[in-house]
């Protein structure tokens, strides 16, 4: 019996690794060494409220952004799970000072992103939550094209760019060289799981 108990376990073991091995597609970069809530975040079939959870349990220095934009840009994922992870990417890794450059490279050619989803504010009334100086300087993304939910990455910039070059910038086209060196002023990101 007790030989018997032996060779259930081992198989046992072997399964469950072998089940390891056969999910790797679903985490970036192949790594099947990375933290349980990172494991959670890869995986392509996590519902809502454990994404949410998981990534409500990271600090800030538990992830690259590359991690975050492979999630974004791999059209696998959700439309939502892809819009929490292109909000962790900005959140977490977007500064003020950055060029837009360095935002792109960030991005990794931005592939979730579309010119419809960049609003250039021309007026603003009401509150804001951003420092900026002048009028047109403001642009907002929608990070999500699920009809239920929205994210609104708000960035003011030191000299107002167009929903077309800052397109072109974020998925690696050229740009002039005044729009790549443009800096982030200010970033604000903003979630919600119904539209309105």
């Amino acid at each position: 019996m007790k030989a018997y108990l032996g060779a259930v376990t081992i198989s046992v073991l072997i399964s469950a690794s072998s089940l390891l091995v056969a999910d790797s597609d679903r985490l970036p970069f192949g790594d099947a060494s990375i933290s349980s809530e990172l494991a959670v975040i890869a995986n392509r079939h996590t519902s809502e409220s454990r994404l949410l959870k998981a990534i409500g349990s990271l600090r800030d220095s538990d992830q690259a952004a590359a991690f975050w934009a492979e999630i974004a840009n791999d059209s696998r994922y959700s439309a939502n799970h892809r819009g929490y992870c292109a909000e962790e990417l900005f959140k977490r890794h977007v500064k003020p000072g950055m060029t837009i450059s360095e935002v792109a490279a960030m991005l990794n050619g931005a592939r979730w992103l579309t010119e419809e989803r960049i609003h250039k504010w021309v007026f603003l009334g009401g509150y804001l939550p951003l420092k900026f100086d002048r009028i047109g300087q403001v642009i907002s993304i929608d990070s999500s094209s699920d009809e239920k939910m929205t994210w609104v990455i708000l960035i003011s910039f030191d000299t107002p760019v167009s929903a077309t070059e800052l397109l072109d910038a974020f998925q690696g086209r050229k740009v002039p060289a005044w729009v790549a060196n443009d800096k982030v002023m200010d970033l604000n990101v903003r979630g919600s799981r119904a539209k309105h």
